[in-house]
């Protein structure tokens, strides 16, 4: 690819993703705007893919695509049974659309920025600038969700979060997505030694890990739990993970008691969050959830699946049993081994290199297979995005990770 190309192409990530982390407005403006940047990347890495019409096709993307083309014969020969008899249709736009294009343009919309990504061997300071406007358009993504919702304005917005307990939050889709501005904002916390940029990286993690703490989703707190202790066992940063620990400790104690003082703080924040037994306590039967999605199929449909259609709205809660119910377990193991082939792949490589930027790549994809077994990351608008750019920063991490500490 070309150095103009690759700058233009790298200038429109820049402002693709703010747009995603800002989807509730974005998604105003244009419901295509997905589509229309995945066109712009497309146009701008089909002369790379031309100009190198080499046979060799990394095994990732070889099963990626193989996994489209396999949902695409399903999409026309599987026949649909309606799992959970809620209604088959998705609104776009106020208009009803076909189900079968929402599975399948979920699957798509997002290869040409996996492309881009892999083509255009984006440098490490590149990469690490994308990481930092990631981070950033976190906070703004918090601050502009909050009012954009109406859910609470600059004047009550900390006794307003108190007391929701996590409702109207979307702490199953928009929670979760913040959880990859925190890998982002701890992992440039962890790279530079600068004070003063290693300072505001923290500061943004933290305020990122308190929202998402009062949000009381536990998986996306967990998540960032597990993220900063990869990030620090791996460099044995040990007393620089004991001085933060000790620091987020006093200042969420400090927070809390002058809290429960002064604001009327949800009961169910509370319980979530301040005992072992509420944090782990399965409020929403996740386990039974997903043994009854898999109750609900017969045993051709186990194999072959109920059709792409089959579930839409509603499901169980985990997406390897959702793409169990629609494509079977052939079509769900095609769906899932292109990111298990990047998850074992990256682990081997952190644990090669025990650089930081090898475990952030190991982070990004950790994302994705964590993440699948409390929702549905790869269709999220939120996270699915940033589900794809771990994955093709993993296409591209063996050439960068050696040395980058």
């Amino acid at each position: 690819m070309n150095r103009l190309t690759k700058k233009i192409g790298y200038f429109f990530l820049l402002i693709y993703f703010p747009l995603i982390s800002l989807h509730f407005w974005s998604s105003e403006v244009s419901y295509y705007y997905k589509e229309i940047f995945g066109g712009i990347f497309l146009l701008l890495t089909i002369p790379s893919i031309i100009s190198d019409m080499s046979l060799r096709v990394r095994k990732e993307l070889f099963y990626l695509f193989l996994f489209i083309v396999y949902l695409f014969i399903a999409a026309i020969f599987i026949p649909n049974r309606n799992i959970y008899g809620m209604e088959e249709t998705t609104s776009l736009i106020g208009l009803k659309t076909s189900p079968r294009m929402y599975v399948l343009r979920n699957a798509v919309i997002y290869l040409p920025v996996i492309l881009f990504i892999f083509k255009s061997n984006l440098s490490f300071k590149e990469i690490r600038g994308l990481l930092e406007v990631i981070s950033i358009f976190g906070i703004i993504s918090i601050i502009s969700f909050l009012l954009f919702h109406k859910i609470a304005s600059f004047s009550n917005l900390f006794t307003v979060l108190l007391s929701l307990g996590g409702d109207k939050l979307q702490y199953n889709s928009y929670i979760p997505y913040l959880t990859f501005p925190f890998a982002s904002s701890a992992f440039l916390a962890f790279n530079k030694r600068n004070i003063g940029y290693r300072s505001f990286y923290i500061s943004l993690a933290v305020f990122i890990f308190l929202f998402i703490v009062i949000s009381t989703s536990r998986q996306s707190i967990l998540f960032c739990i597990i993220t900063v202790l990869v990030l620090s066992i791996l460099r044995k940063k040990f007393m620089f993970l004991i001085i933060n620990i000790i620091a987020l400790s006093t200042f969420i104690f400090i927070i809390v008691s002058y809290s429960q003082s002064n604001y009327d703080i949800s009961e169910k924040l509370l319980t979530r969050t301040t005992s072992v037994s509420g944090f782990l306590r399965d409020d929403t039967n996740r386990i039974d959830t997903a043994i009854d999605g898999i109750e609900r199929l017969s045993a051709r449909e186990i194999l072959l699946g109920a059709g792409v259609t089959s579930v839409i709205n509603s499901g169980p809660h985990n997406d390897f049993i959702r793409w169990i119910q629609r494509i079977g377990i052939v079509g769900a193991f095609l769906a899932f081994w292109p990111i298990f082939i990047a998850f074992f792949g990256s682990y081997k490589l952190m644990m090669k290199y025990r650089t930081n930027y090898s475990a952030f790549i190991f982070i990004s994809i950790f994302f994705t297979v964590y993440i699948s077994f409390f929702g549905y990351p790869r269709e999220d608008a939120y996270q699915a995005p940033f589900v794809w750019l771990g994955f093709a920063l993993w296409l591209s991490a063996g050439r960068l990770v050696e040395g980058k500490k």
